[in-house]
């Protein structure tokens, strides 16, 4: 009987990414086994020889992989988690940039604005963003009024319109004084308050790929039935476990012990005192 195996060695950053390259060139009928580095540290100990060499760790690994028993093959990902693991950190992705996109705003309506960025929530409200691609400053939103401002938010199917369209002249109302720069402030909220709810449009797209996806697995009805897991927790579980089901490997202990392909990153231990 032959083997073949094939080791590399690789840092706790990027063993996710060498893992993935793994399942991708290796034969489909051989397994995938993690060892962690601080294991073969502590079985070099009793080979032969006080030097580290790449023909001694391969040699180490190969024994380790041979004779261990603990070592449980990895489960590669199916296709769904796959395309959920992409999903998933793109909306990570979306989300950290609204929420930047939001900050930048409210602090440049902190420079030129002041009363209005204290007066409305613009993480929460659609009806304050829309307001901004037409009004940002204080002299437009006087001219306009409560009377037009009102109409205006309606026309464009937003929540909470009536109350935007108070708050808003309010606030405008207590501010007279005009800022230099003003103008190129202003445009800039624009840019910004535009910007936001594209994100927002495209994390409700990125929402409604997840859930189909979510809901194509074979398992998304045990997940969603236990307290507190909904579609997009458990399409993270999925990617985060790739897919994995005890039934692949016969044991319901390994899922335990066992690491996806792509989440096979043991946790650092704190330094103790």
């Amino acid at each position: 009987m032959r083997a073949n195996w094939h080791w590399t060695g690789c840092t706790h950053g990027d063993v996710e990414q060498s893992i993935r390259v793994l399942s991708r060139t290796v034969v489909p009928a051989q397994s995938i086994l993690y060892i962690p580095g601080r294991t073969i540290h502590h079985a070099s100990g009793s080979y032969r020889g006080d030097g580290r060499t790449d023909a001694k760790d391969a040699y180490v690994i190969a024994e380790q992989a041979r004779m261990r028993r603990d070592v449980l093959p990895l489960q590669q990902q199916d296709e769904i988690a796959v395309d959920l693991r992409i999903l998933t950190a793109r909306r990570y992705d979306l989300t950290a940039d609204r929420t930047r996109s939001i900050n930048r705003l409210r602090a440049q309506l902190l420079d030129c604005f002041t009363a209005l960025e204290r007066a409305v929530n613009y993480s929460t409200s659609k009806a304050a963003l829309v307001m901004l691609t037409g009004y940002q400053t204080p002299a437009a939103l006087r001219r306009t009024g409560q009377s037009r401002l009102s109409p205006w938010l309606a026309n464009r199917k937003v929540r909470h319109a009536p109350a935007v369209a108070a708050a808003a002249p309010e606030a405008a109302r207590a501010q007279h004084t005009v800022i230099p720069g003003e103008r190129t402030a202003g445009a800039i909220v624009r840019t910004l308050a535009t910007a936001v709810m594209d994100l927002a449009e495209e994390i409700a797209r990125t929402d409604a790929l997840i859930e189909a996806l979510f809901r194509e697995h074979a398992h998304a009805a045990a997940i969603t039935s236990m307290p507190g897991m909904g579609s997009l927790l458990g399409a993270e579980f999925i990617a985060c476990t790739g897919g994995w089901t005890p039934s692949a490997s016969g044991s319901t202990r390994s899922l335990a012990v066992r690491r996806s392909v792509v989440a096979a990153v043991p946790a650092p231990r704190p330094p103790t005192s």
